[in-house]
């Protein structure tokens, strides 16, 4: 009987110890997302101005250049990067900030794809990356961010066509495509965009007619802008009863 005792006991300490063991080896939010910034900040091959010269373990990565965290310093929040003539590629790991609400890296000489794994960071609400050299398609995993408010993909190299998943971002109100090489049509379902305010897809080489749904949007309170100028092979919109709301069509 004694033994039985003391054969459970060792049976439930070494399961404990184990699992203490797998729980302390598994890294904290903060870690992950420091690990992330780390990859961000390695996959810059150019940082002409030093922008990221405090990016080292000498101090927290909340305090880090462009960089914004919650009040207790435990979660990233914003990725403000924008101008600074940085150049090199965008990490995939970038993926794993999932409380990453704000990425911006305007007007700077990222090149290669935009990372599918973006398409992880459930709670983003603005994704710029204007003015730079991304190549390759749209991925479609972008349809995976219901909070974004803001896509701006404008002056890049992007090709194939605009992914059907964008409209899934069904919190939209800014969508900016223009001056890439875009091809194909426009997606059906864009009428889901009921929030969009802004529509800016010229300089593509996109075909066909422009989406009935597109049409049939409710009237919204503020400008919709829609231009697509250089879309010369787009068939003209039929007769709808809101072209009032918008400020200018070009064809």
């Amino acid at each position: 009987m004694a033994s039985s005792v003391g054969l459970m006991f060792w049976f439930v300490f070494f399961f404990s110890m184990l699992h203490l063991r797998i729980h302390s080896a598994s890294p904290s939010l903060s870690d992950v997302q420091l690990e992330a910034l780390v990859a961000l900040r390695d996959s810059i091959s150019e940082d002409p101005l030093g922008a990221l010269a405090n990016w080292s373990n000498v101090t927290h990565h909340c305090s880090w250049y462009g960089i914004t965290c919650d009040s207790s310093n435990t979660t990233v929040q914003s990725i403000s990067l924008f101008e600074l003539q940085l150049r090199g590629t965008i990490s995939p790991f970038i993926g794993n900030i999932s409380t990453l609400q704000i990425l911006d890296l305007t007007s700077n000489s990222f090149f290669g794809p935009l990372p599918a794994q973006i398409g992880l960071c459930a709670e983003l609400t603005g994704l710029s990356v204007s003015s730079n050299l991304l190549s390759g398609p749209i991925p479609p995993q972008l349809g995976n961010l219901k909070m974004v408010q803001i896509l701006r993909l404008e002056s890049n190299f992007f090709n194939g066509s605009i992914p059907g998943s964008i409209c899934n971002c069904t919190s939209l109100s800014a969508l900016s495509l223009h001056t890439n090489n875009l091809t194909g049509q426009l997606p059906w379902d864009i009428g889901n965009l009921v929030t969009l305010g802004t529509f800016l897809a010229y300089q593509n080489q996109l075909v066909g007619p422009i989406p009935t749904s597109f049409w049939r949007m409710p009237p919204y309170p503020l400008i919709r802008c829609i231009q697509t100028i250089g879309m010369t092979n787009l068939e003209s919109p039929p007769p709808v009863l809101y072209i009032a709301d918008l400020l200018r069509i070009a064809l």
